[in-house]
């Protein structure tokens, strides 16, 4: 995990079919989706006791994660969150984050366990946040998502929200148009320092049905 983060963020900028080669540890190039996939083939366990699992985070990811139904435990990120933004067009399928803590201080650019930000495009499919899970952010802070305008399903957290902002949610801290949330829930807790607090959603100009 933090080898990939590593090598994207070092690319700076959206991996292209001619980036297979160095890419070709962690994914491949799907011709049809026109853009990487990188598949988890097994449960990936972070509580190594080194530093490098805070530092774990995807600043901008273009492609799609395909979980298989593993999990990473332990993740413990100072940051926005496993992805700081999931770029339109990316998807993160059938991930779930065990045991994940995040704290970004008091930052209002996003924060939730899988990723600080979603772009209208971006595609969330059964992703959870489980075990004994925390999120800590400024405003827009959520427990899997903290702000956007994600297609989200079949998603659930479990962790422990604080925010000392607007904007804080169970699920996501602020669901923006077109983004939309279908069948998912949340059993973690919420304190807000700021308006606009629920336990699904803080606030909302999405949709949201089955939930």
């Amino acid at each position: 995990v933090i080898n990939l983060t590593n090598k994207l963020n070092s690319l700076g900028r959206e991996p292209k079919e001619d980036d297979a080669l160095a890419l070709a540890s962690w994914g491949s190039w799907d011709k049809e989706q026109n853009r990487f996939v990188f598949p988890v083939m097994q449960n990936i366990d972070m509580t190594d006791g080194t530093a490098s699992r805070r530092d774990c985070t995807i600043d901008q990811f273009y492609g799609i994660i395909e979980g298989n139904g593993y999990y990473i435990n332990g993740l413990d990120i100072s940051g926005p969150g496993f992805i700081g933004t999931v770029k339109n067009g990316a998807k993160v399928n059938n991930l779930e984050l065990r045991n994940v803590t995040v704290d970004n201080g008091t930052s209002a650019d996003g924060t939730g366990a899988l990723a600080g930000k979603v772009e209208a495009g971006g595609t969330i499919h059964n992703c959870s946040a489980t075990g004994v899970s925390a999120v800590k952010g400024g405003a827009n802070t959520g427990g899997l998502i903290g702000q956007g305008s994600p297609a989200m399903d079949r998603c659930s957290s479990n962790a422990q929200v604080i925010s000392s902002g607007d904007n804080t949610g169970g699920l996501i801290g602020n669901l923006e148009a077109p983004g939309s949330i279908k069948q998912s829930y949340t059993t973690g807790s919420v304190e807000a320092g700021g308006n606009n607090a629920g336990g699904l959603v803080g606030n909302a100009s999405g949709t949201i049905t089955d939930s």
